[in-house]
């Protein structure tokens, strides 16, 4: 299948730990292995785009962004992430509230919601449609050199395709709407709740979970 898949299955956290695991065993090899190990949170030196980062608290103070970047609050009054500094670019945050829990998952709600501009051109795609903390996006021309032209699928007629028993690569395929998404690889991570699927184009695009359809448990 050509449609709907990771572009990169390796969490930035993942791909760090093994360079992690195979500096130990290097050092491990000329009897200078030190066991200590960092927070599996942040292995980094230097912050990149979503590392976790310091808000005040100085047990965090040496978490710091790269140049660029500043520590942004979004779900956790110690730890931001790393984000540009200036307004909100493609694959950016940009509807921040505060997520209320209850006993039923399906009812959690995020509350009290700060809504940030996106760059000209760009719209934000909220939370109740599947977007955590919000993402910038916009027309594929929209978008400047972190972005790449990806696809955000269309979900009610989508759904009514799937419905209708026809094979979900058509669904998916017919059921899709251009848009400038954030460009992941290897060595460039989404942010946190986000994953790197494969575009139209064979680059990697962040995008929510939820919509790389085979990973949901809900009925697809």
């Amino acid at each position: 299948m050509t449609v709907d898949a990771l572009g990169y299955g390796h969490s930035d956290h993942l791909q760090q730990d093994l360079e992690r695991r195979r500096a130990f065993n290097l050092a491990m090899l000329e009897n200078q292995a030190d066991p200590a190990r960092g927070f599996a949170e942040r292995l980094e030196d230097q912050g990149v785009y979503g590392s976790r980062c310091g808000l005040g608290d100085p047990g965090f103070s040496d978490w710091t962004c790269g140049p660029g970047l500043q520590c942004k609050a979004l779900d956790d009054r110690e730890l931001g992430a790393c984000a540009p500094a200036d307004a909100p670019q493609v694959g950016d945050s940009c509807a921040v509230g505060t997520l209320r829990t209850k006993a039923v998952g399906h009812k959690d709600r995020v509350r009290d919601v700060v809504y940030t501009a996106c760059a000209p051109n760009q719209v934000c795609e909220s939370n109740p449609v599947g977007f955590p903390n919000g993402m910038c996006a916009g027309t594929c021309e929209s978008g400047g050199p972190e972005s790449t032209c990806g696809a955000i699928a269309i979900l009610t007629p989508f759904n009514r395709c799937l419905a209708k028993g026809h094979p979900f690569p058509k669904c998916i395929t017919e059921n899709v709407r251009p848009a400038a998404l954030r460009k992941c690889s290897v060595d460039a991570p989404c942010r946190d709740d986000y994953i790197c699927a494969r575009g139209p184009s064979g680059e990697g695009a962040c995008i929510p979970p939820y919509f790389l359809f085979q990973l949901r448990v809900d009925g697809h």
